[in-house]
């Protein structure tokens, strides 16, 4: 994704939490966000990935992951998002505080080596804002518990009081990353991905749009390729993210997204899940014959983007 230079994280988070003082969905309440950001018409009718709109709609959606983290918002049982004001402060559980404080650590430590003076200070900086309602010293003990934790799994070393980190090879690398991505993210970075495969087969792709919006319609991408022969394919993408890794998706959903294909021009569909699929659904996949239809889980997702060297800062 490209490093434009519009709103920050920190900025989005302020804006999430002005527009969940009553439930909103997630893309509603992103749509709302964007309104804001007073985009001109070109910028919004721009949805290739690494646009600004785009780009703009990840800063928010990893703001609301970032809270929903902290428990400064919750998700209700429908689905919806509500700041958890009024409400007496949730308990920030210790699984909740390591995924705040340990990607500031690694994130840290990614170019060069510190001191543990200066991973603290970051923890203090970066993490603190995240975590409301959480004592320093809680912040400062779980950095040095996970610290200790990072150099028993090998992925840290201590040398002369300094933290560095152990080499990590690009499997693991895109693994970390992928498994981080926000809803928006995992929506951003697979068109790129799919974009660069098909580019790396052969095809010429004059098409590439991130469409995840509250009035999809169930496509949150679109790819338009054509082969050597000159056959031109039209693809679209539906894209199901679970932070919950055990999750899968259900025989329902991909029912809905068949009937999404059935309709459409296009020629094929991916469905897109960073987890899997349910037996339901994937045998519906299979025997669906109208149009062709692959199913694309997150250890194939992470297959294809080595295939083609797809990097994440792309």
């Amino acid at each position: 994704m490209k490093n434009i230079d519009c709103i920050t994280v920190p900025e989005a988070r302020e804006q999430v939490l002005a527009h969940t003082a009553a439930p909103v969905q997630r893309k509603q309440l992103i749509d709302r966000c964007i309104k804001r950001q007073k985009l001109t018409a070109a910028e919004l009718k721009d949805k290739t990935p690494g646009a600004v709109l785009n780009v703009i709609k990840c800063r928010f959606g990893d703001a609301i992951e970032q809270l929903l983290t902290s428990g400064a918002i919750v998700q209700n049982p429908d689905g919806t998002l509500v700041r958890s004001q009024g409400k007496a402060a949730p308990t920030v559980k210790k699984a909740q505080r390591d995924a705040v404080v340990e990607p500031v650590i690694v994130t840290l430590l990614e170019t060069s080596g510190k001191t543990k003076r200066d991973i603290l200070n970051a923890v203090k900086e970066k993490a603190a804002p995240l975590l409301t309602g959480v004592s320093e010293q809680v912040l400062l003990s779980d950095a040095g518990r996970i610290l200790e934790e990072l150099i028993r799994a090998e992925k840290l070393e201590l040398k002369d009081g300094v933290y560095s980190r152990i080499h990590e090879s690009e499997e693991e690398r895109a693994a970390r990353i992928f498994n981080a991505l926000s809803d928006e993210g995992l929506v951003e970075h697979s068109v790129n991905m799919l974009k660069r495969w098909y580019e790396s087969r052969g095809y010429k792709v004059t098409e590439w749009k991130n469409t995840d919006s509250p009035t999809d319609g169930g496509i949150d991408g679109v790819i338009t390729a054509t082969d050597e022969l000159g056959i031109q394919e039209r693809i679209i993408l539906q894209v199901k993210n679970f932070h919950n890794k055990n999750n899968r998706v259900k025989e329902c959903e991909m029912r809905e997204f068949c009937g999404v294909l059935a309709k459409d021009s296009a020629t094929k569909g991916l469905f897109v899940t960073s987890s899997k699929y349910h037996q339901g659904a994937a045998k519906f996949a299979k025997d669906f014959k109208y149009k062709y239809l692959a199913l694309i889980d997150g250890e194939k997702w992470l297959r294809l983007a080595a295939a083609c060297g797809y990097l994440f800062n792309e």
